[in-house]
């Protein structure tokens, strides 16, 4: 999916870091994938759901970590282009800022976190002492995740993207090895994998600090407190980060605050379905992040130049590579969730399959928001579109409190969800139009109705395919190839555009030539 009109855009390196990223994906997605079926069945259901729904409730506080982690990433990549003294600067007043909130948090969290573990959540009473450990080893990590962020941060911005690759793959294998280990040790289960967890957090997000300690010594080299000063560039870092934050809280209440209101109403069994269906969520959420995480940096860096047709250009181009690759690998999932889950864990908790189809519906209608919101970020333009997003996904908690406490069934939050994402989207769409001009008409034409027509040619056919093949190995592995091969073959016919389809081919005939000159010299 290239795109025209690119700019000074270093289109290589978006490749190079978006194959990076994927590499990293891939694995990361493998490994995951095996750890929850081995965590399953050394916890239990009761036990995995207790670990989801304690986490969930200092989850909540880390939307902290990942607005203030997008804020500092948007200053810094705007600050390259003036040189390293501006990077320092940035980084100098993001890192005290972040100090302040570890401070204010850790209370914060300490006090919401006991009282609702032991007057809100339920848990059985002999699993309530181990559930108090889960949540001190959960604090312990997200601090120490949000005490790295600003190096994190200073990563992604100088897009070492082959390095955080290593790091999540590691951190990936990591945390396999902390739930093979479980059984080895003569105490609590649950306890166990929590410290387990924690010590992999803490060599993984160390390992960032360290890292760019060593690499960065000038940019990194702290000033003294300056964010009591308020200087312009205090001020409006802290602006951004406000409206941000308060995006990312309704986020957050949006997917663990529901974890919590489940368990009020159900228990940590259906926790532990929602769990497994988070971890789909996430892998998937991960996937899409990769293609926006490879190109944001540029597309701070193009409203900074005013190259705004650069901009407009990645943004299409992110938002239809992020789709399609979604579209791939959801549409083998959703038509075989059963089998797969059947296979994958053995014992499959009730709900499970619903949760797990329907997350990925709402991950389909989420890929359109993210890049679009990225133009705007760029602007730092934020303060209504985070309002107003914030106040539809604020809704989300007392609708399926309401909806649950007149006997729905557990999988309606989900519907609840997808609606307001859909919203969501329509008010991005609009704020970008007002913000950063992105002409809607362009977008409709280069993304939406492509992507649209895309799906429903080539998800239709494979419904009514897969109601003739078994659910066996053999009838799942031809199921697969024939739904890559005809979304593939849908992607390239009506996703792309002439010019990315004469591109397309231009490099696979390049591509061709070179092998065959290659053979004639051999």
């Amino acid at each position: 999916m290239l795109v025209e009109n690119m700019g000074t855009i270093n289109k290589n390196r978006i490749v190079k870091n978006t194959v990076a990223l994927y590499f990293r994906q891939i694995l990361s997605i493998v490994v995951s994938i095996y750890s929850v079926r081995v965590v399953l069945l050394e916890l239990g259901e009761v036990d995995y759901g207790i670990y989801n729904v304690v986490g969930g409730i200092v989850f909540l506080f880390t939307f902290i970590s990942h607005s203030l982690a997008s804020s500092t990433q948007r200053y810094l990549s705007i600050s390259v282009p003036s040189g390293i003294e501006k990077v320092r600067k940035t980084f100098s007043d993001s890192l005290w800022m972040y100090v302040a909130l570890i401070l204010v948090v850790f209370i914060l969290v300490e006090i919401v976190g006991i009282y609702m573990l032991n007057n809100v959540m339920r848990i059985p009473v002999e699993r309530l002492a181990a559930a108090h450990w889960v949540l001190q080893c959960t604090i312990m990590s997200f601090l120490m995740t949000l005490f790295a962020s600003p190096f994190f941060a200073l990563v992604i911005t100088y897009e070492k993207m082959t390095l955080f690759a290593i790091v999540a793959i590691v951190e990936s294998i990591l945390k396999l090895i902390a739930a093979l280990l479980i059984s080895c040790f003569n105490s609590d289960n649950l306890i166990v994998y929590s410290m387990l967890i924690l010590i992999v957090t803490i060599c993984t997000q160390g390992y960032y600090v360290l890292y760019c300690k060593w690499q960065y010594k000038e940019e990194t080299n702290v000033d003294s407190i300056r964010i009591f000063a308020l200087t312009k560039d205090v001020r409006s870092m802290i602006v951004f980060a406000f409206w941000n934050l308060f995006k990312t809280l309704a986020a957050a209440l949006k997917g663990q605050g529901v974890n919590i209101i489940l368990n009020m109403f159900f228990g940590p069994v259906v926790n532990a379905a929602r769990g497994i269906a988070y971890q789909i969520e996430n892998a998937v959420i991960n996937f899409t992040n990769s293609v926006y995480l490879a190109v944001r940096p540029q597309i701070f860096q193009s409203y900074k130049k005013n190259e705004f047709s650069s901009m407009f250009s990645l943004v299409y181009m992110s938002s239809k590579v992020a789709f399609f690759l979604l579209l791939l690998i959801s549409s083998i999932i959703i038509f075989r969730t059963d089998f797969i889950l059947a296979k994958w864990l053995g014992e499959v908790p009730q709900y499970t399959d619903v949760f797990v189809r329907l997350v990925l519906v709402n991950c389909i209608i989420d890929a359109f928001s993210t890049p679009v919101l990225n133009a705007i970020y760029a602007s730092a333009k934020i303060g209504k579109v985070q309002f107003f997003t914030s106040l539809v996904l604020f809704a989300n908690l007392p609708l399926s409190y309401l909806l649950l406490w007149f006997g729905s069934s557990p999988h309606v939050v989900y519907y609840i969800s997808i609606l307001l994402s859909v919203m969501v989207f329509v008010i991005i769409i609009y704020f970008a139009y007002k913000t950063v001009k992105l002409p809607i008409g362009e977008y409709s034409t280069r993304v939406l109705f492509p992507v649209l027509i895309t799906t429903v040619l080539s998800q239709v056919p494979l419904y009514w395919v897969n109601q003739y093949i078994g659910q066996t190995w053999l009838g799942v592995t031809a199921f697969c190839l024939i739904a890559t091969i005809w979304t593939i073959l849908s992607i390239f016919c009506y996703g792309l555009s002439r010019d990315e389809k004469s591109k397309i081919l231009i490099v696979i005939n390049n591509k061709l030539k070179k092998n065959e000159i290659t053979k004639n010299h051999c």
